[in-house]
């Protein structure tokens, strides 16, 4: 093959840099320095030479690159035109697959990745792996085996990548696994893998505002959890400078937690503001979930600083409430609902907040509703309140204790039982015992926020 090209002849840097990766990897076991070295390369010439960002390549240069892999110039130069048709048809399954699981259509989806990793692996097309392994992550965390989703993100956190779409994979898992530590309350993992991000940006010229802007934003979450509020604040500016004019929405959540920011260093006033201008924009996209936390938001306000809050604006809410939400939206709507109901408690309208009350309860057919306690909590309340029934008012609180699997530790149940303590004291203190237990617990853990704010925050970005 090699006679049939001329010297000064040019060939396709993207197929044979992707030839000499290959090589170097698979056959040869060399890392890009260890070749660069015996090259005499920079490190990153040879990254682009592998990645094919060269206007040309010319055979003579092949040549000292095959003298040094010490292979034959035709294995170069092989003809790649069903290797190319077999890598579309390998992504085209994935782009299938990938819309399944966006779709929440998880069930049945195993054999088709399995199928697909057989092929790649018979195929060696490696530069998709990293594709497979975030559909074998984001399939394992659907069916929230937290674990093996991990170890998928985690290896191609190892992977050396170097096109665009890999890069873009790769920068998406770092605030994926991140959103998983953040979820099972790894937070320092989660601060590790983030600034580990963060390097990676400074690397790479690829990656996209957007990943780039949920680095920061879920980076604000975490600091908000661990009580740094100037991290906070310098995460979610860095969010809202990077979005600005490129991505609304994106810029729009940011603001929404730069509210949550002022508000927990009691810069009151400013977080109002802000409030009300995400909230305001969430209701005219009708994005339900981040309109219902700021609804719960102004309520929280409301019980710290009346003053900032009109109470007309509090009445006016109550319309939100009657809007049909789908199933995942439905707690945010409940808590709402219970804020509701604490303020019609509060202002003596007990008639109103029964109403309300059995409105809730009819939303909770079953206990899979984590705040689905809240709805007891309040009934025992205004029995309290207003029939003074204690039997009744045990009934509640013991129907409430349900929501709380035996091995809760939280200040939540605690409170339950505390309330069942003071009603039971004569007879038994089981329920004081418990509940002291866990206000010992939560005090020598110095837990530096309030529940309830942290029930204001969004999920994390990816």
């Amino acid at each position: 093959m090699k006679e049939l090209l001329e010297k000064g002849t040019s060939l396709n840097p993207e197929v044979v840099g992707r030839k000499i990766r290959e090589i170097r990897k698979e056959k040869k076991n060399l890392t890009i320095i260890q070749l660069a070295q015996k090259l005499g390369y920079a490190t990153g010439k040879l990254s682009n030479i592998e990645r094919g960002k060269r206007a040309k390549f010319p055979l003579e240069e092949l040549e000292v690159i095959a003298k040094v892999l010490e292979e034959p110039l035709e294995t170069f130069l092989k003809d790649d035109s069903d290797y190319l048709n077999e890598l579309e048809h390998i992504k085209q399954k994935i782009s299938l697959a990938k819309h399944r699981l966006s779709a929440g259509l998880v069930t049945g989806l195993k054999p088709t990745l399995t199928d697909l990793q057989e092929t790649i692996e018979k195929v060696a097309v490696h530069d998709v792996m990293v594709h497979l392994n975030f559909l074998w992550a984001e399939y394992y965390r659907g069916l929230c085996d937290y674990d093996l989703a991990s170890e998928y993100y985690k290896e191609i956190l190892n992977t050396e990548v170097y096109d665009k779409e890999a890069i873009e994979i790769k920068m998406r898992t770092f605030n994926a696994l991140a959103s998983l530590q953040i979820h099972e309350r790894q937070l320092k993992e989660a601060v590790l893998t983030l600034r580990t991000a963060l390097n990676f940006i400074e690397k790479h010229d690829g990656t996209l505002n957007l990943d780039k802007a949920n680095v920061h934003y879920n980076l604000t979450l975490i600091y908000f959890r661990l009580g740094y509020l100037d991290l906070a604040e310098y995460h979610v500016q860095s969010c809202l400078e990077i979005t600005k004019g490129k991505n609304e929405q994106a810029y729009y959540y940011a603001l929404y937690l730069l509210s949550i920011t002022y508000w927990l260093k009691q810069k009151f006033e400013q977080a109002r503001k802000l409030l009300f201008e995400s909230m305001n924009w969430f209701q005219r996209q009708k994005d339900l979930g981040s309109l219902f936390n700021s609804l719960e938001f102004i309520f929280f306000i409301y019980q710290v600083k009346p003053n900032l809050i009109f109470i007309e604006m509090l009445n006016d809410i109550r319309e939100f409430l009657n809007v049909v939400v789908p199933d995942h939206i439905l707690p945010q709507k409940l808590r709402c609902f219970f804020r509701y109901i604490e303020f019609e408690i509060e202002r003596e309208n007990y008639l109103t907040a029964h109403e309300m009350l059995d409105i809730c309860k009819g939303y909770l057919s079953d206990n899979s509703i984590e705040d689905g306690y809240k709805a007891y909590l309040l009934e025992a309340i205004l029995i309290r309140i207003t029939s003074k029934n204690m039997v009744a008012e045990i009934h509640a609180l013991e129907k409430a204790l349900t929501y709380f699997s035996p091995g809760d530790r939280s200040l939540q149940k605690a409170s339950v039982l505390s309330q069942l303590g003071k009603l039971k004291a004569t007879c038994e203190n089981i329920y004081y015992e418990e509940a002291l237990s866990i206000f010992d617990e939560i005090y020598n853990k110095q837990v530096k926020f309030d529940h309830t704010i942290l029930s204001l925050l969004p999920n994390a970005m990816y």
